[in-house]
């Protein structure tokens, strides 16, 4: 957890906000607060209640922001804005709303702000940086990675991805090609079980995983990915148990191959 003296020397803080997180950001935001107003870094809420329990999280703390959903070129605009109008809130907010920048929930003159919704195109989303992946192996952490956003299917009552995903649960996937670059990377960094966060992994295309395992094994076999790096994946149970038709491989096929 950060401590007063660190959060002295930032523009902008990005706490993310998983389950079960509030006893220490609330924490966090008590040290913030008793910084003076020409110091106080900008807050920016994101993950899960930042996105599913907004009005409540913008009630608790007005002064912050918070992203709904996928927040990387939020964030990117977020912070454009900020260095043009600098402390002066009115002006900076306000052209967080003229400017319609997505997916966010904001306080603008004492009324709450929902910016509209909209999907990321993932081929032009950058790979994240793994500045830090280091220190997180060595503090046992969990490092991620993804190969795809949403679900195939997307129905499910109890899912909370159509409002994660802006009423669109569709399955979007990321090239090949970067997902075993980032695997190569993770492998060069000394990662050997990179944890997965699509929602469903092999989504609506077998063949796919078929050709990404494919690709995985030879460059195992190359030695640019490690022999004995796993991966941690979830996918749905109609994935596993579906037939073989049309030419596409069976659930059962795609299983031994990624095996």
């Amino acid at each position: 957890m950060p401590n007063l003296e660190d959060m002295l020397f930032y523009d902008v803080i990005g706490l993310s906000t998983k389950i079960g997180s509030m006893r220490i950001i609330d924490s966090i935001m008590k040290d913030i607060e008793s910084i003076s107003y020409e110091n106080k870094p900008l807050v920016i809420f994101g993950d899960l209640i930042a996105t599913f329990a907004t009005d409540q999280l913008l009630t608790k703390y007005p002064n912050s922001i918070c992203v709904i959903g996928e927040g990387e070129k939020s964030l990117l605009d977020i912070i454009k804005y900020l260095s043009k109008y600098q402390k002066d809130t009115d002006e900076f907010r306000y052209a967080l709303l003229q400017n319609n920048v997505p997916n966010l929930g904001f306080v603008y003159r004492g009324k709450k702000i929902f910016t509209d919704r909209k999907l990321l195109n993932l081929a032009e989303c950058p790979p994240p940086e793994r500045d830090f992946v280091s220190k997180i192996r060595k503090l046992g952490g969990i490092i991620r990675t993804e190969a795809s956003r949403g679900c195939s299917w997307g129905k499910c009552s109890f899912c909370a991805i159509q409002h994660k995903y802006c009423g669109q649960a569709k399955w979007r996937k990321i090239s090949i090609k970067r997902i075993t670059k980032e695997l190569e990377i993770l492998s060069e960094l000394g990662i050997r079980s990179p944890f997965y966060t699509d929602e469903d992994f092999i989504g609506n295309n077998p063949s796919r995983a078929i050709e990404l395992a494919e690709e995985i094994i030879k460059l195992k076999k190359q030695e640019r990915i490690a022999p004995e790096l796993n991966l941690y994946i979830d996918m749905r149970a109609e994935s596993i148990l579906l037939k073989r038709k049309n030419g596409n491989p069976s659930g059962i096929q795609v299983i031994k191959k990624m095996k």
